[in-house]
């Protein structure tokens, strides 16, 4: 009697495990089976280890979860690769076109800077430098402009440039560097590279 009862006990057990696991969804990947021991016949659960796999059941269907999405992952790698290459090519464009100030480069490869207080080429070989008012108008042909400074006119520079616009600082204290030329009329005539505001 007490054999019938354990037998029972552990068929039922079985049952029941498996109809819960059924009903979450989960597989058993190793089911547990009862033995019989070959004295007496009694029935005995056989210890296993029990792996569980998740599975999602949606709409009928069976979706292992296990399984990685390669196909989703490799397209949003595509698509993350093509916007970037598009964002810098868009950013490349936009920057070419505005006109920022700063340190450039000129087709015979000098450097050309451009700020709010200075203008003109970044060369150390501007031996000369002056200080004054810059006013427009030269000397007998000579010069397009030139600098007051204190003394009167014999202490005048005379300007030309091909690098600076002179004209966008008439009438600002300006300095000035570039190379001396020889004169004819002008006591000092200068080409201009370089001009600095200095109010």
């Amino acid at each position: 009697m007490s054999l019938a009862l354990l037998r029972s006990t552990s068929s039922r057990d079985l049952r029941s495990r498996l109809r819960g696991s059924l009903r979450t969804g989960l597989r058993l990947a190793n089911p547990p089976s009862a033995e019989s021991d070959s004295k007496g016949g009694v029935s005995f659960m056989k210890a296993e280890t029990i792996k569980i796999e998740p599975k999602i059941v949606l709409k009928g269907k069976s979706v292992d979860m296990t399984k990685k999405k390669t196909s989703t992952n490799s397209l949003a790698i595509i698509v993350g690769i093509a916007l970037t290459i598009l964002a810098g090519i868009g950013t490349g464009y936009a920057l070419s076109r505005s006109k920022v100030k700063g340190v450039t480069v000129t087709k015979s490869g000098a450097k050309r800077i451009e700020t709010e207080k200075v203008v003109g080429l970044l060369d150390a070989t501007f031996k000369d430098e002056a200080e004054g008012i810059l006013r427009e108008g030269g000397i007998d042909g000579e010069g397009t402009h030139h600098l007051e400074r204190d003394g009167g006119p014999s202490q005048n520079v005379y300007l030309t440039s091909s690098v600076v616009a002179l004209d966008d600082y008439l009438n600002k204290k300006v300095k000035v560097w570039g190379e001396t030329n020889t004169a004819q009329e002008a006591g000092w005539l200068m080409d201009v590279g370089k001009l600095e505001l200095l109010e």
